[in-house]
């Protein structure tokens, strides 16, 4: 996947001067921080801070984003928000990722705590086609304070819960289900802890009438049990500044991500296919699948090769799909 065209313009023309070795020294602090905990009040301090973020990060935001707002469409096709609200926005990828999918959306609201991010984000939203995200109106923050009072009918919370204690972050997605009118999009790290955000989640709206869209096949208990953990990828295109960055010689990255799609009632079909939860495994008369089932269990399934019809269409499920 590429991030859109109009977005990478944006991203080069906020580069123009830049000298690309103090970014990296940026971009490297930040990683650090960010691995060791630390939120993007403290991380991000400034202008030059937010562009370092934005060329290592939101290519991944965007795509990991992009990719569950497509599950969100394949699941409930007539889906059709006009209003979006894109909480802890950043530098606005999650955003673009929705104008990317919803085209015809009318409104988004940005609220993030970070003045620096949010002021890149308007920057780079100057270039987008989209007038939904050129006027997206912004509110400058703490979620765990203050969030906007007026609904919308997708709400997006993309890499923010796995940076709060879990008692915040219980408070905020279930404040964020409240502010939702049809989907909640929740989007973390694909790592353990990032799973378990999405457990809490899931557990807690779940229970409360909440309807699970996607990933779940089904509405019951997670069959996933520790040390295993449900998470998907996405592989996204580097841009030349962005190997420099990041210090990466391929020309691609694999984004993890964990997800939960919640609704409301009038946008809920339950499943009847089989979600794919791990890369396909090819050997030469097989692929195994790693699935998760309508009837609430988890398992392997191998199909072989004299099974003609069923290994054709094995033969085009990627990583997240149904069959």
């Amino acid at each position: 996947m590429q991030i859109p065209m109009e977005l990478r313009a944006a991203l080069n023309a906020s580069l123009e001067g830049i000298p690309r070795g103090p970014l990296t020294e940026r971009a490297e602090r930040i990683s650090s921080l960010y691995r060791n905990g630390t939120g993007s009040s403290v991380a991000i301090r400034d202008s030059t801070d937010a562009l370092a973020y934005a060329l290592t990060r939101s290519p991944a935001t965007y795509g990991a984003v992009h990719n569950v707002l497509t599950r969100l469409r394949e699941r409930s096709p007539s889906f059709s928000p006009q209003t979006a609200l894109d909480l802890g926005s950043g530098t606005g990828a999650a955003s673009w990722a929705i104008t990317e999918a919803f085209p015809h959306i009318a409104s988004i609201t940005q609220a993030d705590r970070n003045q620096p991010l949010l002021s890149l984000s308007r920057t780079l939203a100057q270039r987008a086609s989209s007038a939904a995200l050129r006027n997206a109106a912004q509110i400058n923050t703490d979620l765990n304070r203050d969030l906007p009072d007026k609904p919308a009918d997708l709400v997006v919370l993309s890499y923010v819960l796995a940076e709060l204690p879990p008692d915040q972050a219980q408070s905020l997605f279930v404040a964020a289900w409240g502010l939702c009118t049809g989907a909640l999009v929740l989007v973390e790290p694909g790592t353990p802890a990032g799973f378990g955000q999405i457990l809490s989640a899931r557990f807690i709206l779940g229970g409360g009438g909440a309807h699970i869209l996607a990933p779940c096949a089904h509405q019951r208990a997670c069959p996933i049990l520790a040390p295993d953990w449900c998470h998907f990828a996405q592989r996204i295109e580097r841009s030349r500044d962005h190997r420099i960055l990041k210090s990466a010689d391929l020309p691609y990255e694999d984004e993890k991500f964990s997800y939960l799609i919640f609704v409301r009632e009038p946008h809920f079909t339950p499943a009847t296919e089989s979600r794919i939860l791990a890369r396909p495994q090819k050997a030469r008369t097989s692929i195994t699948l790693k699935l998760c089932h309508p009837d609430s269990t988890a398992n392997l399934v191998t199909i072989f090769r004299r099974d003609k019809p069923s290994y054709i269409r094995a033969k085009k499920m990627e990583w997240g799909d149904e069959i």
